[in-house]
């Protein structure tokens, strides 16, 4: 009885432990963080910009529905992560370019007819040796730079499946598509971004 008493005390003394900072703060002490999670993931100032804002205005609306059971600034990362999906979801809706089209284009690119890799983009061997810090801010500049290259819908699930590491299922729902389609686009952008990541790097 006076176990389960001290337990209920001690949660009690540890809700809402995290507070809301005053609201003329909030620019200052969250803005730049906010812009540079969504930029890593949009890859355009003013999406990144607006999404912070809109952040703001949400949070700013519902600061009533903050219990205290993170940091603020977790609270505001969940609105902008949020954000981002709604934003991705409504750019597969608007993506011009057809899933067979996309399959088209890849398989041309790497296989013969036959389904055989070409020979000139047979995958090359990559090593195992590790790397300086140099050598990683190259290759992530590399792969930020082959990312831009991919199709808006391939870029879409892959920033969701690499960066959000949102699982598939949950990206199909998402984006309402197929497990099947996301699959095979899923497949293309591993091959494309190995291309480009091959080319880029390995061939100095």
């Amino acid at each position: 009885m006076l176990l389960g008493l001290f337990k209920i005390i001690c949660f009690r003394m540890n809700e809402n432990i995290y507070k809301i900072p005053d609201r003329a703060e909030w620019v200052d002490l969250y803005a730049n963080k906010l812009y540079a999670y969504a930029f890593s993931r949009l890859r355009d100032h003013a999406a990144a910009e607006d999404m912070v804002q809109d952040t703001f205005l949400v949070a700013l609306e519902k600061t009533g529905t903050f219990r205290g059971e993170s940091t603020f600034e977790t609270w505001l990362i969940a609105i902008l992560r949020r954000k981002i999906v709604d934003h991705f979801r409504k750019i597969a809706k608007e993506c011009s370019t057809s899933l067979n089209e996309l399959n088209e284009m890849t398989e041309s690119s790497f296989f013969t007819e036959k389904g055989k890799w070409l020979s000139e983009e047979r995958p090359a061997h990559w090593s195992s040796s590790p790397m300086n810090e140099l050598e990683q801010k190259e290759l992530r500049r590399i792969i930020s730079d082959c990312q831009s290259k991919l199709k808006t819908l391939q870029q879409t699930i892959f920033t969701l499946k690499y960066t959000e590491d949102i699982s598939s299922e949950d990206i199909c729902k998402e984006l309402e598509i197929s497990a099947s389609n996301y699959w095979v686009i899923l497949h293309r952008v591993r091959l494309q971004m190995r291309k480009c990541i091959e080319k880029n790097w390995f061939v100095k």
